[in-house]
């Protein structure tokens, strides 16, 4: 009796059991391909209550380098089985994707392993392949066009340069003949006509202010003052032939220009402006000693 009853439970849930077990299908929609051909695959996995939620499927980053892999779709539930499509293509003449895991419930199971064929390149019967007539080496001829056409460019373009210097060398030329206080000024009115203090860039003002300052001082003294720093530049001016209050007005002048210029430092516009009518009458001043004297020789002190 005893017996018949184990029976009767081993026949019931044999379905049962059978049922709940977890499958895993791994297949491609071609078994023959070309090299690098790209094709659909799909893994399905079947099984009791099973959905996308509780299955995650193979990453295309664990499959081998000889073999392309990429997500196409998500996953798709039906019919108690679920399932998500990849594209593959290989790059191997005898391909093998080997098994790789699928977690059901978080338990491990496994694809199968699925082997692929490649198209063979040659005919079976390699007598029936017609040979191709035999075509003699294609001549490249010296591209003569393109030799002639970059030699014209170049040479262009040495003449253009050399238009160039020399406009600059005469320009330069030209700059040196005139006295360097009329150089100076029209710097200056240039400066005052751009407006940069109304329009607030006080940086570039300072810049073009200072700059033209140094020039004056270099061409009047004969001190580097354009390649000094501003602290070497304020240690110059002791050995300048100038009365205290021009040295004092022109080492406040740079000490403010310096955090205005490097460190955006604020500055008001009156300010400015006053800093531009200084090194005007500076000039004014250093112009009427020159035209009493020797009018275009630097001079130490």
């Amino acid at each position: 009796m005893r017996r018949i009853f184990l029976l009767v439970l081993i026949i019931l849930g044999l379905p049962l059991f059978l049922f709940a077990q977890v499958k895993i299908e791994f297949s491609t929609e071609k078994s023959t391909v070309k090299l690098g051909e790209r094709i659909k695959a799909k893994v399905v996995v079947r099984g009791n209550e099973v959905s996308c939620s509780n299955v995650i499927f193979p990453s295309p980053q664990i499959f081998p380098q000889d073999v392309f892999v990429r997500d196409i779709g998500d996953c798709q539930s039906k019919d108690g089985e679920v399932s998500k499509e990849y594209e593959i293509a290989v790059f191997s003449l005898h391909p093998k994707i080997p098994s790789v895991p699928v977690f059901v419930n978080g338990k491990e199971y496994k694809t199968p392993e699925l082997s692929l064929k490649v198209e063979e390149f040659l005919p079976k019967d390699v007598s029936k392949v017609q040979p191709r007539d035999f075509a003699p080496l294609y001549f490249v001829p010296f591209p003569w066009r393109w030799f002639w056409l970059t030699l014209i460019g170049l040479g262009m373009l040495g003449l253009g340069l050399f238009a160039f210097l020399r406009r600059k060398r005469i320009g330069e030329e030209g700059e040196i003949s005139r006295p360097y206080w009329e150089i100076a000024r029209e710097r200056l009115k240039d400066l005052s006509k751009s407006h940069l203090v109304d329009l607030g860039e006080y940086r570039q003002f300072y810049y073009e202010l200072t700059e033209i300052l140094r020039y004056i001082i270099q061409r009047r003294f004969g001190i580097p003052a354009m390649e000094m720093t501003n602290s070497e530049f304020i240690s110059a001016l002791r050995m300048l032939e100038l009365d205290s209050e021009t040295k004092q007005r022109i080492r406040d002048l740079v000490e403010r220009s310096g955090p205005v210029k490097y460190a955006k430092g604020a500055v008001s516009k009156e300010i400015c402006q006053g800093d531009l009518e200084f090194v005007n009458s500076l000039l004014d001043k250093i112009t009427q000693e020159n035209e009493a004297g020797d009018d275009n020789s630097p001079r130490n002190s």
